[in-house]
Order: structure tokens, then C-alpha cells, then sequence
């Protein structure tokens, strides 16, 4: 019998970095290559390589900044060589190498001592003090001076205000009218110096008022009643603070005032008027003299109904006594307000306008609908009476 053996044949494909090593043979070109052996059957068994070399890149890059540069999230402040390694889209690495030079920012400082203003790089300089100047070196960057600079001519400005006149000791001249005074000096340096007073002169001031009044006079400068004709002064100052005063010159005109002070128990005819009057209260009857000055009567009336109303000091819910309420032979009597608090002030019970001598319709020594505990309560009761109302107070005990 014959066997037949079949010749073996394998391709393989592969991508690589710079170089590959394949049975043994080290190859550095992308290409085809064959490789011929033997099979187990003894046949020929060839094998293909497809094989592809892709290069690694290598960049270099230059750069030049001023005191830092930040470079793939690394800040560098001196000049150098550095490298970045990262991997290109096949796979293999990439070399990138920054080529920096760091420039430094310049910075200079300087003094100078001027009698007067200056003009430096620019700008216009009047006071003493440190001054700051931002220029560009050849390089592009940041140079800095920093210029300290004495002014040593002096101008000193006074703004004063004085009431009436001003003794200015700069040069011991009194000044009464609002201005600008300016006096000029050299210092010790030898510079022109100016000292420049900007005064303002405030008045002050005398205001009479004429005034006429009935039997008083309230003066609204001080809110205080006069009843004495008379002159009359307040001293103030004005809003700068200058003295100033205000006079009044018065005149009071006498008028007339009578009282009568009445107690009744009964309505009350007054024979000033002839009219009758039957609840308590201050009536008036004006009439004027014969300068023209109101005068007036007062009746002081005091009409005293009373009424004899009772309040318990114990009740018992759970006996005869069960309601807590006030009692009073007058039928007419009504409670206004009744109101029951317990003994840290918390209210418990209130209720209005209801007639006296009514058990249920006061407190039945529940709270929230459930008996409270027997102990000592507090009421406060309001009683309408025919000129006005009446208060009474008192404690009350439950007891069961």
C-alpha cells in the first residue's frame, strides 16, 4: 500500500520595532522571507514570514522662554536637554528630546533726589516714594527697575475751616474771608518748598424771634413751655460748629382756667352750661377774654356705679360646687372676660361677654376636656359696669 505525504507550508504575519529575531535570523527590513526544513513525515515544510519593520521616531525640539517653561506637565526653570518618551501609532517608541534655553527676567534698582517733579522712562513723578517700571530685554523678557525717589521740595496743604477768623502760625496772619493762602520758603536742602492753606471762614449767627402767646408759649427750639413774657436765649452751634444763638423775644397774654372737681352717684347737672351729664369724664366749656385769649372751665366728673360681684375661692367638679363663675345680685351684671391660668402662667380657660350668676357657663376645672389636677389656679375676671369696666383678680382652689 502507498502513502503519499503532503509538502507543509505556514505563512506568518508580523509587525515590529526596529528589528525582529525569527529562527535565529535577526532581520531589520520589512520583506517576505522563506524558511525551508523538514516535516515529520521527512517532507519539505516551508515557512513564510511577512514581516513589517516600522522605525521609532526621534524629534528634536527647540525652545526659548523667560524664568519658566512647562513642557508635557513639567515646569522647567533652567536651560537643558530633556526627554519625553511616548509611542508613535505603530506601536514603537517615540523620542522626543527639548532642546531649552531658560532667559532670566532682568531686574535693576536706582535712587534718585529731586528738588521737584521728574519725568522718568515716561512717566511724571511729583511725590516721593517707590515707583515700579516694566520694560522687555533683548530676549524678550520681563526687566523690572524698581526706582526709589526723594522728593525734597516741600508742598505741605492745610485745609482748615475756623468760625469768623483764622490765625494761620505759618505765618501768624489772621484771615476772616474764605480762600486759598499760599506762602513759599526753601528748605534746608535748598529746594523751593510751598505751604498752601485752603481756609473756610463760617459766620456765626444771632436769630431773634417775636413771638405772642395765651398764658404759655412752648418754644419748639427747646421743647420748653414759657409762661412769663420775657427774653429768652439757647446757644447751639451750626452744622461747622460755630456758635450761634437763638433768642426769643415773648409776650404772654394772661388767660383764664377754672376746675371743678365733682363725685356723684347720680347724673350730674353742671350750672355752667345747664347740661347733664350721666357718665363719669372731663367736659370743658371755652370762652374768650377780652384780649382774645382762650380761657376754659373743666368739670372733673366721677359718677361711681358700683356693683357686688363675688367669685368662690374652691370649687369641687366632682360635687355641688362644680363651676367656677361670678355671682351678683344685680341680673344685669355681664363678665367681659374670664380667663384661668395654672401656676406657671400656661392659660387654661377663657371666655367672653356672658352673664354673671350662671354656673355652666364658667370653668368646669377641665383642661383640653380632661379633669386637671386638684391644686391652686389663678383667675383674672373683666366686668362691664355702666361708666366703664372693673378688674379683679384672685386664686381659686379645685378640689376633688
Amino acid at each position: 500500500m502507498l502513502t503519499i505525504n503532503r509538502t507543509t507550508v505556514s505563512f506568518s504575519d508580523i509587525n515590529a520595532c526596529s528589528q525582529y529575531t525569527w529562527k535565529g535570523q535577526t532581520y531589520t527590513q520589512s520583506g517576505t522571507y522563506d524558511y525551508q526544513t523538514s516535516n515529520f513525515h521527512g517532507c519539505d515544510s516551508i515557512a513564510t514570514l511577512r514581516l513589517n519593520i516600522y522605525q521609532p521616531d526621534v524629534v528634536i525640539a527647540q525652545h526659548s522662554a523667560c524664568d519658566t517653561y512647562t513642557w508635557n506637565g513639567e515646569t522647567y526653570t533652567q536651560s537643558g536637554a530633556y526627554t519625553y518618551t511616548t509611542q508613535n501609532r505603530f506601536g514603537c517608541d517615540s523620542l522626543t528630546t527639548l532642546d531649552l534655553t531658560i532667559h532670566i527676567a532682568d531686574s535693576q534698582n536706582q535712587q534718585l533726589t529731586e528738588c521737584d517733579t521728574i519725568v522718568y522712562l515716561g512717566r511724571t513723578l511729583s511725590q516721593s516714594g517707590i515707583y515700579t517700571f516694566e520694560l522687555q530685554n533683548q530676549f524678550g523678557c520681563d526687566s523690572i527697575i524698581t526706582l526709589a525717589l526723594t522728593i525734597s521740595g516741600n508742598k505741605i496743604f492745610d485745609k482748615h475751616m475756623a468760625c469768623e477768623q483764622y490765625l494761620w502760625p505759618t505765618n501768624g496772619e489772621t484771615y476772616t474771608q474764605t480762600g486759598i493762602y499760599t506762602e513759599r520758603y526753601s528748605n534746608v536742602l535748598g529746594c523751593d518748598s510751598t505751604y498752601t492753606l485752603d481756609l473756610a471762614i463760617n459766620p456765626d449767627y444771632e436769630i431773634i424771634t417775636e413771638a405772642e402767646a395765651c398764658a404759655q408759649y412752648l418754644w419748639p427750639v427747646t421743647n420748653q413751655r414759657y409762661t412769663q413774657s420775657g427774653t429768652y436765649s439757647f446757644p447751639l452751634k451750626t452744622a461747622q460748629g460755630c456758635d450761634s444763638t437763638l433768642t426769643l423775644d415773648l409776650m404772654i397774654h394772661p388767660e383764664f382756667e377754672f376746675r371743678d372737681t365733682v363725685i356723684a352717684s347720680e347724673p350730674y347737672l353742671w350750672p355752667i352750661n345747664d347740661q347733664t351729664y350721666e357718665t363719669s369724664g372731663v367736659y370743658t366749656e371755652i370762652f374768650s377774654t377780652d384780649i382774645s385769649c382762650d380761657s376754659i372751665h373743666y368739670l372733673y366728673l366721677t359718677i361711681k356705679n358700683t356693683t357686688d360681684i363675688f367669685f368662690p375661692n374652691i370649687i369641687s367638679p366632682d360635687g355641688a360646687n362644680g363651676h367656677f363663675t361670678g355671682y351678683s345680685n344685680n341680673a344685669s351684671v355681664i363678665i367681659a372676660t374670664l380667663s384661668i391660668y395654672d401656676r406657671w402662667g400656661n392659660l387654661l380657660f377663657t371666655k367672653e361677654n356672658f352673664p354673671a350668676n350662671d354656673p355652666q357657663q364658667g370653668w368646669d376645672g377641665k383642661f383640653g376636656g380632661r379633669d386637671v389636677v386638684p391644686g391652686v389656679f389663678t383667675w383674672l375676671a373683666v366686668i362691664k359696669l355702666k361708666d366703664g369696666i372693673a378688674t379683679y383678680s384672685g386664686d381659686v382652689t379645685v378640689v376633688r
